[in-house]
């Protein structure tokens, strides 16, 4: 029986978290022995397997966390470790400089624009001691390729798994306001200032009424991060936009809120490949995306929603006025056409035995 190691910063809610415990939940029903590490305070979000052991490393004083994780690390036996995201690559593979186990390095996000210090460290040296690096985008992917040619025959793309059983088409709401639903962190990264911009020009634009919810995650591993939400709220106080975008806490039955709306939102600047959409278009809803990343994988301009540049407030006004514009009927095939999207991406036992290839 192989022993498996997962490392990630929490299990708060997020994309990388939800695939995480969804893939060590399945090797652990294949009959791997699975541990999940992490070295944040912040409480878990997500279940997983009674059988999968939970480490967590959690000290105030960062440079104490540091040492404790390095030398957790360095001491750690396992079959083989799983790392998701680039600050955890750059943590982990420290230690595991000095070890021989199978180490895959997963990159959860899209870089766009100048790549930072941290990636420059582990494109240019780190990832050489990777056996792989997993991206969950076709476009991170072709960025890895051309930044280093080495890292061409490490590099493997498995996009996220989403379950169509559990996320499921359902009929379509008869609201008598639009409801757009939200389902992303508060952070700048989702260009939420930037989207209450455009929904202010779009309250200027038009008299049909709508709703924005939002449930994202209000857990901030700095102090940045929280001034920046902190200046979020005060914007949307300021422009009079309290009840039309409405902040709630994350929820875990996603499944069981995405049939109530009428849409699915998601403004990011970036991503990976976003559990958001590929959980909404499985429920057959019709989606307003930014074009980025691996988005236009699973959302089509004009088939099954509208895709904007998320820079550009006019043109995120420009797809929610479109969309407004649509009959209830043309809703509808939208959202047949997201469920169509959805059968054609996601296959359970492909996303496992990718990742059982890779381990074995």
């Amino acid at each position: 029986m192989k022993d498996i190691s997962f490392f990630i910063c929490s299990l708060a809610s997020g994309g990388a978290e939800h695939q995480l415990t969804l893939l060590a939940d399945m090797l652990a029903q294949k009959g791997y022995k699975v541990r999940i590490i992490t070295f944040s305070s912040i409480p878990d979000h997500y279940n997983f397997n009674e059988r999968i052991e939970r480490v967590r490393i959690c000290h105030k004083n960062s440079i104490i966390n540091f040492l404790c994780v390095f030398f957790y690390l360095l001491k750690l036996r396992t079959g083989c470790f799983i790392s998701f995201g680039q600050r955890e690559n750059f943590i982990s593979l420290l230690p595991f400089l000095f070890k021989r186990t199978k180490f895959i390095a997963g990159e959860r996000n899209n870089t766009v624009g100048p790549s930072s210090r941290i990636e420059k460290i582990l494109v240019n040296c780190l990832y050489r001691r990777a056996n792989y690096v997993v991206c969950n985008s076709r476009s991170q992917g072709v960025h890895l390729s051309k930044y280093k040619k080495y890292l061409a025959k490490k590099i493997r793309v498995i996009h996220n798994y989403t379950d169509l059983n559990l996320y499921k088409a359902q009929k379509y709401p008869q609201n008598q306001v639009i409801q757009i639903g939200i389902f992303c962190r508060l952070e700048p990264q989702k260009n939420i200032k930037r989207f209450a911009e455009a929904i202010k020009k779009l309250k200027d634009t038009t008299n049909q009424p709508f709703f924005i919810n939002w449930y994202g995650n209000k857990h901030f591993i700095s102090s940045d991060l929280k001034a920046y939400y902190d200046s979020f709220i005060k914007q949307i106080k300021r422009d009079g936009l309290e009840e039309t975008i409405l902040i709630h806490d994350p929820v875990k039955n996603v499944h069981e809120l995405l049939p109530k709306f009428d849409a699915i939102a998601l403004p990011s600047l970036h991503e990976g490949f976003s559990n958001s959409i590929s959980e909404a278009i499985c429920c057959g809803k019709p989606m307003l995306v930014s074009n980025v990343s691996d988005n236009p994988v699973m959302v089509k301009d004009g088939y099954n929603g509208f895709l904007f540049d998320p820079t550009n407030t006019d043109e995120i006004v420009s797809a929610f006025v479109k969309f407004l514009q649509l009959s209830s009927e043309q809703r509808m095939v939208f959202g047949h056409n997201s469920r169509i999207v959805a059968e054609n991406l996601f296959n359970k036992e492909k996303f496992i035995s990718d990742y059982m290839d890779l381990i074995s």
